[in-house]
């Protein structure tokens, strides 16, 4: 220990020492290396101690704007692989600085063992794109790993990504657990891939077959087979959400003694290429259609195929490879069937096939061939394209995620010029508040709810810009909780994140202010969140002697607000009732022709109108109602604001409305769209 103190201390006078002349810039100072320094302590078992000198190390590197991200990697492994939960915010902070400064030419591979961590958990349209810029070094691709961790991170309250953290205490898990193989991103066999991507499965079935019988689906009696099938399979099955039935993942080695690995499904594990079935009664299946005047010929009731008895071995056979291969696959699914209802519905799918074909194996193969492989590609392409479900068992406290919709509108600051964006965002919390006020009772505690919405601006780099909480408290619960937010152009990056959750600060033991909630502490108050990424649109721009319009602006009668800024609260999601008051606001610009009486006029023209079902065309001859409106300003600028009330006939559905502005001549067009539901 009095050792390594002393090495600490020399390392840093030294280092002080470089930086402190003036006369040497950055690319001249000379580091030790940090990561050596933490593997050699490491390896002396003082795991601690190298934590520390990776840290100390990123923030001597990152002062004089240099980069090491093995310290990064190295950092949050160790952690997740002891489980030091008080490391791991230090550990997402490093992460992001080892892909913020990140260099392909120093430490190409370590970034390309990295990147191909993730890629599993990728969209598959996306992977190949990341394999191919992987290989050309593109340096934008840093600042995509960025946002995909940014953009997962469940709880902005906390100081740690838990999306993060969880990812690497998995590949800790399985690098401990699936070690049969190691042709994983992981060091693991593929169920390491399977378990980093969507964590602990539903269900583990394993199950060994060594085929010897075989029920003859005619009398119920078994067929004794003689064959060289061993087969090991173990069968993950997931309940993924919005999916009919669960996602079944086979593992299991390939018949020729490949590796351990992922198969397509379970026929694809069984021997059958050269595989002769003996069979232990006294007659075999011949689909010849020739005896050569061997043995007995009883007749059939499928002119097809005789069977008959092999005096050479005094043993029946099935002699084609059809027949023994249909017979095989019966014979394992037979044992399989009551496993899972994968397995029964594929082997009453071939029973019925033999059925059909009076027995003849090797008929019943060539017509249930077909359809057993197309069975296959089916459950692989639903296996390819399976993503990750939420991250709600991150958190033992924490439900499912709150929907959260949004909606950004664009008006425009007259004393600036920049185009102010007006983030509404809308959270469904009605379950999840339901549920946590159950459960605060059924332990005797007062529930405290409050939403707490996060507005995250990042600039290119995906360095952090600016970040607004903002927090209400749930009184009354409602089944649609929505606020807006102001977004000034010159104060934001090009990246805009947005978080939602539900807090129970009744939990919080009196800790203080609710934005101050943070670190490891915030685990325990969740009962939900939702994390979304905003698109900004293209800014308003203004030409003299052009009118402009800002978009149009809906909300609802009930969250009327009457603030500075706006009238109303808008709608994340523009869904009303029948009977109910839609809302609507705009603002124009550059009014430049007033009358004799200096003002200026202008008008607008609006109607509503039926949209088709999907919402993407106009129903021409259903128009809901068309209105012109005059008005005069007296500046070159105005705003207004009017409701329309929906009528109670009014059939539900998707509308679309249209608006027409014109002064001086010139007519501009918006539009905005809303929906109709029938009331509950």
């Amino acid at each position: 220990m009095i050792a390594f103190v002393t090495v600490l201390l020399l390392l840093f006078s030294s280092l002080q020492n470089e930086t402190a002349a003036d006369s040497r810039d950055t690319d001249s100072i000379s580091f030790p290396s940090f990561y050596e320094m933490g593997i050699t302590v490491l390896d002396d078992g003082n795991w601690e101690q190298a934590l520390q000198i990776w840290h100390q190390g990123q923030s001597a590197l990152s002062e004089h704007n240099l980069s090491d991200p093995r310290l990064a990697f190295a950092y949050i492994e160790l952690a997740a692989e002891k489980k030091a939960q008080t490391y791991y915010p230090v550990a997402t902070e490093i992460y992001y600085w080892a892909f913020r400064t990140a260099d392909w030419k120093a430490y190409g591979k370590e970034l390309s063992d990295e990147i191909h961590r993730i890629i599993p958990l990728i969209d598959i349209d996306e992977r190949y794109t990341w394999e191919k810029r992987v290989r050309k070094r593109d340096s934008t691709l840093f600042s995509d790993v960025l946002e995909f961790w940014i953009t997962r991170d469940p709880l902005s309250t906390s100081a740690l990504n838990e999306r993060l953290i969880q990812h690497w205490e998995r590949i800790t898990h399985a690098r401990e657990n699936y070690k049969l193989a190691s042709n994983s991103p992981y060091g693991t066999d593929d169920r390491g891939t399977i378990y980093v991507r969507f964590g602990d499965p539903d269900n583990i079935r394993i199950k060994n077959i060594s085929l010897s019988e075989v029920t003859d689906p005619y009398l119920g009696t078994p067929i004794f087979v003689s064959t060289n099938v061993s087969v090991r399979l173990e069968l993950w099955t997931y309940h993924m959400e919005g999916m009919h039935e669960p996602a079944r993942f086979f593992f299991g080695n390939a018949p020729n003694g490949g590796r351990y690995r992922l198969q397509d499904g379970i026929l694809h594990m069984i021997p059958v290429a050269g595989n002769r079935v003996y069979m232990g009664g006294s007659y075999i299946i011949d689909n010849t259609g020739n005896n050569d005047g061997i043995g007995s010929e009883p007749t059939s009731r499928d002119s097809d195929f005789r069977v008959i008895q092999n005096p050479l071995t005094d043993r029946p056979t099935v002699d084609s490879r059809g027949g023994s291969e249909f017979l095989i696959k019966y014979g394992v699914l037979e044992q399989l069937s009551y496993l899972d209802p994968y397995f029964s519905e594929l082997y009453d799918e071939m029973y019925r096939t033999v059925i059909i074909h009076r027995g003849n194996f090797d008929r019943a193969y060539q017509a249930a061939n077909a359809r057993m492989e197309s069975y296959e590609v089916r459950r692989k392409t639903e296996q390819d394209y399976l993503e990750p479900s939420s991250t709600t068992d991150l958190l033992e406290d924490m439900l499912s995620n709150i929907t959260l919709d949004h909606a950004v509108y664009r008006k425009l600051d007259r004393n600036t010029g920049n185009t102010i964006y007006v983030l509404s965002l809308g959270s469904d919390v009605e379950s999840q508040a339901a549920f946590e006020i159950e459960r605060s009772h059924s332990i005797n505690l007062s529930p405290e709810l409050h939403i707490v919405n996060s507005i995250e601006s990042y600039d290119a780099s995906w360095t952090p810009v600016s970040r607004d909480r903002f927090t209400v408290e749930l009184v009354d619960l409602y089944p649609y909780y929505s606020s807006y937010y102001l977004l000034d152009e010159s104060e934001t990056g090009p990246y805009i994140v947005v978080n939602s959750e539900l807090l129970n600060t009744g939990r919080t033991q009196n800790s203080g202010s609710l934005v101050a909630i943070s670190g490891d502490r915030a685990r325990y108050f969740v009962a939900g969140s939702g994390s979304k990424r905003i698109r900004i649109p293209d800014r308003l721009k203004m030409e003299d002697g052009n009118i402009l319009i800002s978009d149009i602006f809906i909300g609802r009668s009930q969250e009327v607000s009457y603030d500075e800024e706006l009238p109303f609260i808008p709608a994340a999601q523009p869904v009303f009732h029948q009977e109910e008051e839609i809302l609507l606001f705009f603002e124009i610009y550059n009014l430049h022709k007033a009358d004799e009486s200096g003002e200026y006029p202008y008008e607008i023209t609006y109607e509503i109108n039926r949209m088709t079902d999907d919402g993407e065309q106009i129903i021409e001859d259903d128009v809901y109602a068309g209105i012109t409106l005059l008005h005069r300003s007296v500046s070159d600028h105005d705003q207004q604001w009017f409701s329309v009330e929906l009528e109670e006939e009014k059939t539900p559905g998707h509308y679309m409305i249209t608006f027409d502005f014109n002064h001086a001549g010139e007519t501009r067009t918006r539009q905005v769209s809303f929906e109709i539901r029938e009331q509950n």
